[in-house]
């Protein structure tokens, strides 16, 4: 192994081309994790939240209502301090 990567290493655009490329995927690697993320929060978040008004016992009627208000309070308030802001 050794022998090979200082085979591989021995030229130092070869060099330089591995940790460019080793770079570009390091930060395509991270920002797919970001975004992952983001996507498993607001998943974990409605599933607590299902749970808890699962728990408290309402219909299947008023937990849609209730997750829908919510949603669309957060995203109204999330708009409003966007353009104060």
């Amino acid at each position: 192994m050794r022998k090979m990567l200082i085979r591989w290493f021995k030229s130092d655009t070869v060099a330089f081309a591995s940790l460019v490329g080793a770079a570009a995927l390091a930060s395509i690697l991270l920002h797919w994790l970001r975004l992952f993320l983001l996507v498993f929060m607001m998943i974990a978040a409605e599933s607590l939240a299902r749970l808890d008004i699962q728990t408290a016992e309402y219909t299947e009627i008023q937990a849609c209502v209730i997750l829908t208000v919510t949603a669309w309070s957060g995203l109204g308030l999330g708009w409003a301090l966007g353009h104060v802001l």
